[in-house]
């Protein structure tokens, strides 16, 4: 039983300690306790928002007027564009099969037979 009762116990006083950990640190942001006696804690300005804050979440909105002239993805003028020639026949794959195992095998041979006589 992977979660056994000692272990659930252990994650429990981990969590509980965390928990004081952030209680510790709430109560420092609450109540600062300067560095030195008698010595001020900067705080740096809080930072500037704008008036809506949700509005820059958002993406703007287009008028029918306004909207880009974005085109479909499906756009045959897009897909000429490319250049892609979608049919490809098996005997092309396969000849790219062998030649890549072709190469691998090559490779596996010199770092056998070869590479040990050109460190030496």
């Amino acid at each position: 039983m992977p979660n056994s009762k000692d272990e659930l116990l252990r994650q429990k006083a981990l969590i509980e300690e965390q928990l004081k950990w952030i209680e510790q640190k709430l109560d420092e942001l609450d109540h600062p306790v300067p560095d030195q006696v008698g010595v001020p804690r900067i705080q740096p300005p809080p930072p500037k928002l704008k008036a809506d804050p949700v509005s820059s979440l958002h993406p703007p909105a287009f008028s029918a007027e306004e909207s880009p002239n974005i085109p479909s993805a499906t756009d045959p003028d897009i897909l000429a564009d490319l250049h892609l020639d979608q049919t490809l026949s098996p005997t092309m794959a396969k000849a790219g099969c062998i030649l890549i195992a072709i190469t691998a095998c090559a490779a596996v041979l010199f770092f056998i037979f070869g590479l040990p006589y050109l460190l030496d």
